[in-house]
């Protein structure tokens, strides 16, 4: 034990069950790149489980959730995500996906209304409001958020 600091059990245990969750959300993502989202999903969620504070994790349960066709559980889990970090556009916008592919229109509205707020120059939260309140048969808003779209454009181009 020469030269060996020595540490709290309670420092130990809690460091291993980090080093856990990081490498099941890494073989995760190993299977999320391969297009395995049952298999992806139970890493996810164990990862998620042994770091509750992990939003990557409740994410990437929500992503596979949704690519299951279990948006409800996509839903939870993506809330789960927002209570760790509120400000992440990212979330709010998969969340209106969540909501938008469980027939919750005007949830999906809200959401990626929020991601908007968080993310005005973002492109794919416009388009999702678009279709969302198109979809909801508010044309006049589908409308707007599709002159934002061209404005961006038109921005990006340097025009």
């Amino acid at each position: 034990m020469r030269g060996e600091t020595v540490r709290p059990l309670t420092e130990l245990t809690t460091r291993g069950k980090s080093d856990l969750a990081d490498s099941l959300y890494k073989t995760g993502l190993d299977s999320l790149w391969l297009g395995n989202y049952d298999n992806a999903v139970g890493y996810f969620e164990n990862a998620a489980n042994r770091n509750p504070r992990r939003a990557e994790a409740w994410v990437q349960v929500g992503y596979c959730k949704v690519k299951q066709g279990k948006n409800h559980e996509a839903i939870k889990a993506y809330q789960q995500a927002l209570q760790l970090r509120p400000d992440d556009a990212e979330i709010h916008n998969k969340l209106g996906d969540a909501f938008y592919y469980a027939g919750r229109l005007l949830e999906a509205i809200d959401s990626y209304t929020q991601a908007a707020h968080l993310q005005p120059g973002n492109a794919e939260i416009h388009y999702n409001l678009a279709i969302a309140y198109h979809e909801s048969g508010n044309r006049s808003m589908a409308a707007s958020e599709a002159r934002v779209l061209q404005r961006l454009d038109r921005s990006a181009r340097g025009g």
